[in-house]
């Protein structure tokens, strides 16, 4: 049992609903367990305005009724918590923010500082300060739920080779791998320079390094590139994986970079190509062709887990949701039951 999922499963159920500390208004819900608590228009519109920026969409009545019984049941956990003297401490909070920003990394691809962590998180429609608090509050009410119905949690059956075979014939079409592309470039950006001239120096400084490395220099030499006056830092090394069925990255850096990639050799050097953010010097070190996956086939580029492995886990994590999702249901009944909860 991977209990490190289940706490993440649970605050993905728990984490997330923004309440925004404000005078109270005309009350849209009172709930009282160990003490009296406030849901008021005000602090309802504002959750609600934010998740519709998330989605894109407004929100229908069903969905606000669902929305709102998620706030009260998480005013009960969190409650409940305190009442059992249940504390977070900042270390935890901590950890969970450094998990969430890996999970950010996974979906980018990319290494995050704290500064690109907290833009992520302003565009998903949180403060940091409220990002915070929420997961203080997802935390305490986990604990709780865990010292509660923590054995039940443990009994999760993994799935069974059957189970796992029946998803991958069901879903066969899904595992295929596109074509890639791995490979090395050298990037310089002409855009941090103010003057024409300087950028025209830029590129001719990166034709320069091509015309080195045709003639027999290491392409791991330029690790750092930099202007005429040996001050400014205007290029690097960069390593990459190229997919053929990013749309996203084409359209950011434009055909001619993307469609050349895919047509050099493996070790091959590139000419200069410029794309629409600077200048690019590129030599590919791995052509992985398209593939339908097998089972037992190991997934490309990463190379880290076989389909099987990757299904299981899937199938794992679908069961534990399903469980903890009933664990909170029986939970939240039962302290709606002991509670005084006044719907306006």
């Amino acid at each position: 049992m991977n209990m490190k999922r289940i706490i993440l499963v649970l605050l993905a159920m728990l984490a997330g609903i923004t309440l925004y500390a404000q005078p109270i208004d005309r009350p849209v819900a009172i709930i009282k367990f160990s003490e009296s608590e406030v849901i008021s228009q005000s602090q309802f519109r504002q959750t609600v305005e934010t998740l519709e920026k998330q989605y894109n969409r407004k929100l229908t009545i069903e969905e606000k009724k669902t929305l709102l019984d998620s706030l009260v049941a998480e005013i009960l956990l969190t409650q409940a918590a305190r009442k059992e003297r249940i504390t977070i401490s900042e270390s935890d909070v901590e950890k969970l923010q450094e998990n969430y920003r890996k999970m950010y990394e996974q979906q980018y691809n990319k290494t995050l500082t704290e500064a690109d962590f907290r833009v992520l998180i302003e565009k998903a429609g949180f403060t940091w300060d409220t990002f915070t608090r929420e997961l203080r509050k997802g935390l305490l009410a986990r604990k709780y739920v865990m010292t509660k119905k923590g054995s039940d949690l443990e009994k999760i059956p993994q799935p069974t080779d059957k189970e796992v075979e029946d998803y991958y014939f069901s879903n066969q079409s899904k595992f295929v791998s596109p074509e890639m592309v791995r490979f090395k470039q050298i990037y310089i950006n002409p855009n941090i320079l103010s003057t024409q001239a300087e950028k025209d120096a830029a590129r001719k400084k990166a034709q320069t390094i091509v015309q080195e490395i045709k003639a027999g220099a290491s392409f791991d030499n330029y690790w750092e590139v930099f202007d005429a006056t040996g001050r400014t830092k205007i290029g690097s090394y960069m390593p990459g994986i190229l997919r053929r069925d990013d749309a996203a990255t084409k359209n950011a850096y434009g055909p001619e970079l993307f469609d050349t990639i895919f047509t050099l050799r493996a070790n091959q050097v590139s000419e200069l190509i410029t794309s629409k953010v600077g200048f690019h010097i590129v030599m590919v070190l791995e052509k992985i062709p398209f593939k339908v996956l097998s089972l037992d086939d190991l997934i490309p580029p990463q190379n880290a887990m076989t389909v099987r492995i990757y299904v299981k886990s899937m199938l794992s994590q679908l069961k534990e949701q399903e469980t903890v999702q009933k664990v909170l249901s029986d939970l939240v009944t039962e302290l709606k039951r002991q509670a005084e909860i006044k719907i306006f």
